[in-house]
């Protein structure tokens, strides 16, 4: 049996969780403007799939490159 989480756990987790639910609505409203599409209506399931591809590559580009920085 998983043992429970204390009270630091929770708390980090809360503030991340938090934080998510902040940034994100921003970060799609700001796409949702800039773009003037729908992402749910607009896109198939492959240009999603190539999309998050895409998001993925760029990702790991900038963990590269702040790994080099520190």
């Amino acid at each position: 049996m998983a043992k429970s989480m204390t009270d630091e756990q929770i708390s980090h987790l809360e503030n991340i969780q938090m934080d998510f639910i902040k940034e994100h609505g921003a970060k799609f409203r700001k796409g949702a403007e800039e773009h003037k599409t729908l992402l749910h209506k607009d896109f198939t399931a492959k240009e999603l799939l190539e999309m998050a591809i895409e998001e993925a590559l760029d990702q790991v580009s900038y963990l590269y490159t702040l790994r080099d920085k520190l």
